[in-house]
């Protein structure tokens, strides 16, 4: 084996054209064999012509004409006792009209296509002949698979000295009872460079015995190959989830300005301890995860959410009350938190890492910079830091602002002009830096008991809101864009995934449930449907009959493709749109 570059006229220009085909050695070249063969050999009757093959034709010249048209061509009818074959040329010459004479017998090899007049061929190979006029003795022209700038010449001219000059050096891999009476090298020199009385049908159709001998010697390198990588799979170890019991603090960062947070009167940095949907009894929130579930719950359900917070470190306790009914939660997606104002947890708002050619960048802003105010405006965390950013924006434009940082102690003054970035809500700032330190974390832990009876909690919670959005959903109280599909799955699985092992088994669980309530629903088809049929016949006494049962069947595909399709058009616009 050796590289392509060894071979004479195989430089640069052609090795990356070869890799295109996936050719990188000579043995790589060797086993690149041909889709087809040129028989330059023997005269085809006109009668057993393939469109898109190449044949040797003879025939005399029955007429010569000039087809109008915007491009200039010249038709010769070439016939002989079976059929007949237009000869067509758009670049006609003088040496092409002495030979394409009426009643002129010519010899034209090329390929068959389907034309105007029937089959044609254009720009055939021609030569004038007479009656002591010999066949070409010359074997089979290969004909590879090729891609652009690769000629067909050239790629003969490489396989030739790949076969002269390498060929010895592949390795007898098969005993000599499976090598259907073919060497290695035999079977490719033959298939390569087929003599003259080879058998076109058996090589068109690849059962040959020198092709069947490759054949099997690709099916057990192919067995060997799944062998070994079995052998490998078998010996490593599958990927380690690390388990999660450390949860973001239900510290709240900095509301949204103008979000029902915000009119709530918090602030930012307030403790949650306790909540509840509308007059229940207060829950302790151990967690900002337990926090955004009650929060999504009141959200998608229209209640108020009652929180027991503390304002500042040892400070008294206070009930916050969020009015979640003045939000218009028909679409469950990122906005919906927009709206209630609380995106996440408690940060500081200090700079991570800097992008090169940055608007931080250019601002002489560095990493572990803690920003303390932007302009006129307090910075608290590093949420409120975020929103500015994307705020500093003015009608498509971005503003210059004062930044005052603090850095190693010391207090100082930038300019920031942050860069300007187009979403679909309009164009905000971007700096091309990490804002905002890790949330705090707390480590959650429930016992047997405790742990059982909030997962049946939980659980009966998602099932009741699933079915509450569904029926939201049938009278047109929510968006058809709450459906998901398949990519949003898979999308959410990575990352719930890349948060630890513990988020990825709460996904899951989620799916199930999800699933579970979906499969319960009376459509014919679920498990739901079959409990409806069972409860008709213990009502009625009597089965549904087989034309009901019918109908029945094809309405839920229906309704089932129906909803399959609103899901997949939703990911896609989700996703990609």
């Amino acid at each position: 084996m050796a590289a392509i570059h060894q071979l004479q006229g195989a430089g640069n220009a052609a090795a990356a054209l070869l890799e295109k085909l996936n050719i990188f050695t000579t043995d790589d070249l060797l086993f690149h064999l041909p889709r087809d063969y040129e028989d330059r050999s023997t005269i085809i009757a006109m009668n057993q012509l393939t469109a898109g093959r190449s044949y040797l034709l003879e025939g005399t010249v029955k007429s010569v004409d000039f087809p109008p048209g915007k491009r200039k061509s010249m038709a010769a009818l070439l016939e002989d006792d079976f059929g007949k074959v237009t000869l067509r040329f758009y670049h006609v010459y003088k040496g092409i009209t002495d030979r394409a004479k009426i009643g002129s017998r010519l010899r034209a090899f090329g390929e068959v296509r389907v034309g105007a007049r029937g089959l044609e061929m254009y720009h055939p190979e021609l030569q004038l002949i007479t009656e002591h006029t010999p066949l070409p003795q010359t074997q089979l022209t290969a004909i590879y698979p090729a891609t652009d700038g690769l000629t067909q010449p050239k790629l003969r001219e490489y396989v030739r000295q790949a076969l002269e000059k390498h060929a010895d050096e592949l390795p007898e891999l098969l005993p000599r009872q499976f090598s259907n009476g073919y060497a290695l090298r035999d079977a490719l020199d033959y298939i390569h460079h087929p003599p003259v009385n080879a058998n076109m049908l058996q090589l068109a159709q690849g059962a040959h015995p020198a092709q069947q001998r490759l054949i099997f010697e690709e099916l057990v390198a192919h067995q060997v190959s799944l062998l070994t990588r079995r052998a490998y799979m078998q010996q490593i170890e599958a990927p380690s989830f690390s388990p999660s019991q450390r949860y973001a603090k239900a510290l709240l960062a900095s509301p949204v300005a103008g979000s029902v947070a915000q009119a709530a009167g918090l602030r930012g940095g307030e403790l949650v301890h306790g909540a509840a949907l509308g007059s229940g009894e207060l829950e302790p929130v151990r967690s900002f995860e337990d926090l955004r579930w009650l929060l999504t719950r009141g959200a998608l359900e229209g209640e108020r959410v009652r929180l027991e917070v503390e304002p500042t470190p040892g400070a008294l306790h206070r009930e916050v009350l969020l009015d979640m009914e003045q939000i218009d939660a028909r679409e469950a997606d990122a906005q919906l938190f927009r709206k209630v104002g609380l995106l996440g947890p408690w940060t500081r708002p200090v700079l991570g890492e800097i992008m090169a050619d940055s608007a931080a960048q250019r601002a002489g802003l560095r990493q572990g910079d803690v920003v303390q105010k932007i302009g006129a405006v307090e910075v608290v965390d590093g949420q409120q830091l975020r929103e500015l950013i994307r705020q500093s924006v003015r009608a498509d434009s971005a503003v210059v602002q004062p930044w005052r940082i603090e850095r190693a102690g010391q207090q100082m003054t930038v300019d920031v002009m942050p860069d300007v970035h187009k979403e679909q809500t309009g164009s905000v700032g971007r700096i091309g830096a990490y804002v905002g330190a890790p949330p705090e974390f707390v480590t959650v832990q429930y016992g047997p008991l405790e742990g059982a009876w909030n997962g049946i909690a939980r659980t009966w919670d998602v099932s009741v809101l699933t079915l509450r959005m569904m029926g939201r959903m049938v009278v047109g109280q929510a968006s058809l864009k709450n459906l998901s599909g398949p990519l949003t799955i898979a999308d959410y699985a990575g990352r719930s995934a890349s948060m630890g092992f513990t988020q990825y088994l709460v996904f899951l669980a989620l799916i199930s449930v999800s699933l579970g309530v979906l499969n319960l629903l009376p459509l014919p088809v679920l498990d739901g449907g079959h409990l409806m049929y069972y409860l008709w016949e213990g009502v009625t006494g009597r089965k549904v009959s087989d034309a009901w049962m019918e109908h029945l069947q094809r309405g839920g595909v229906a309704v089932l493709l129906l909803m399959m399709s609103i899901a997949l058009f939703n990911d896609i616009t989700r996703l990609f749109g």
